[in-house]
């Protein structure tokens, strides 16, 4: 989607904006962002805060058995690439410097064919609704649209082969279909 393809975030001396959280946590005082989970599968979270003189501004995840693992910021001009809708994390606060300035880009799987766990919570209170649904409506169009054609495919090419059709197998591809619908439209709120 064109209409959020990326967001700063800015921690300027112990201002920030963050999300609400109704968990607190051992790190609370030290937070730049809050506990979250990204909108979209991938992120590219870069640097732009030069970081010398600085303590502290490591990115904290949340591992499967809940422990709290710290994964030192890149460098200014640096990137690194996590699962954000995967793995709640929050921004730690830098000490010793001015700011603590990131920039996150979302990204999601090229393939229409993997799953898609895009989700407009982290967005939706920040955008122009009507140009955010209308885009998302169309991208979500499109990825079905690009299944049904991988799909019609697919069963063109088992009648050619001459292998017998799958109730089961189509059963099961209009299941996912449906359950991605279901899931595009959970997302457009009044």
């Amino acid at each position: 989607m064109n209409y959020e393809i990326a967001a700063i975030n800015i921690w300027v001396n112990d201002q920030t904006t963050t999300v609400l959280n109704n968990t607190k946590s051992e790190d609370e005082d030290l937070s730049a962002f809050a506990w979250h989970w990204d909108s979209y599968p991938f992120v590219c979270v870069t640097m732009l805060s030069d970081y010398t003189g600085m303590v502290g501004g490591e990115t904290a995840l949340k591992t499967a058995s809940d422990e709290i693992m710290k994964v030192r910021g890149p460098a200014m001009g640096t990137a690194v690439v996590m699962q954000g809708r995967y793995i709640e994390h929050q921004a730690l606060k830098a000490f010793g410097g001015k700011e603590r300035i990131s920039m996150i880009t979302s990204f999601r799987a090229k393939s229409p064919l993997v799953k898609d766990d895009c989700v407009l919570t982290g967005v939706r209170s920040i955008s122009n609704v009507l140009e955010l649904y209308r885009e998302w409506s169309e991208y979500r169009l499109k990825v079905l649209e690009e299944r049904i054609r991988a799909e019609l495919e697919n069963e063109r090419q088992k009648q050619l082969g001459q292998r017998p059709f799958s109730i089961s197998d189509m059963k099961t591809f209009l299941i996912h279909q449906r359950e991605y619908l279901d899931a595009t439209i959970a997302e457009l709120m009044e």
